[in-house]
């Protein structure tokens, strides 16, 4: 007796196939596999009949998840000292800092233009920080960042994707922790002074730029009311605090960038 597919007419889904119920009792095709295929799947099975009900020729895949194995091993792998990141040992990388880092590289890295490979850099640091990386790899960073921002400070944690194309490897610093504010943004017709009022945040004086002008711009940070001082660095305000911003030696009409973040 020979058993023909034939295209299921009963429903509009075209291109199901079910075989022809007339020539014998479907029942008897569980009889060969003894228990048949059970309903919604079973332990390490994506393929599964949809129903209980007898006759169902119907099938349904389940979707099957596949996860990335941590390269070194479950949770973040302390280091210090010379730190490679092994490509042969997995592509995701969770790392915690508790030291200087002095040469940090990577190797078995897929090379030449017939290969790629990207990798994800968890580096999270310890409460005794912050810490150096002495010697970083030679990467070409897409948005214009570098090493420097990354957050080697107490109990920070910085996510960096790497990719490698043609023979180049390329870094981005997806976040480092920091919610980043609308910058300070100043602009100077003439020599003067601007007061901001701040909220509490974070600001980033040596990250500063001048997109227009030729001015000397130097900051101050003064306490509510109080007298103001000086400041190079990055630096904390408090609610109520203001930041001057001070503008000499111009000739032309000058601008000035300063970035914030959320404390």
């Amino acid at each position: 007796m020979s058993i023909v597919p034939v295209l299921d007419t009963d429903t509009p889904n075209v291109g199901r196939v079910k075989w022809n119920e007339s020539i014998a009792d479907l029942d008897a095709r569980d009889a060969l596999t003894a228990v048949g295929v059970p309903v919604g799947g079973a332990t390490d099975q994506v393929l599964a009949k949809a129903t209980a009900a007898d006759g169902d020729t119907y099938w349904k895949f389940e979707a099957a998840v596949i996860a990335e194995a941590v390269a070194g091993g479950a949770g973040f792998q302390n280091v210090q000292g010379d730190v490679t990141l092994n490509l042969a040992l997995g592509r995701n990388f969770l790392q915690r800092l508790i030291g200087n880092v002095g040469t940090l590289a990577f190797s078995n890295v897929p090379d030449g233009n017939a290969f790629s490979a990207g990798w994800l850099w968890v580096l999270e640091v310890d409460s005794l920080g912050p810490y150096v990386i002495s010697v970083p790899p030679t990467v070409t960073w897409l948005n214009g960042g570098g090493w420097s921002d990354l957050d080697l400070t107490a109990n920070a944690r910085n996510f960096v994707w790497f990719f490698r194309v043609a023979g180049v490897t390329y870094a981005r610093l997806l976040s480092n922790g920091e919610t980043e504010l609308e910058p300070l943004v100043v602009s100077f017709p003439t020599n003067g002074t601007a007061i901001y009022s701040t909220g509490s945040e974070s600001i980033d004086i040596p990250a500063a730029t001048k997109p227009r002008g030729n001015g000397t711009i130097t900051y101050q940070r003064s306490v509510g009311n109080g007298t103001p001082a000086a400041i190079t660095a990055r630096t904390t305000f408090a609610v109520g605090d203001n930041l001057h911003v001070i503008c000499a030696s111009a000739t032309t009409h000058t601008s000035v960038r300063v970035p914030r973040y959320a404390l």
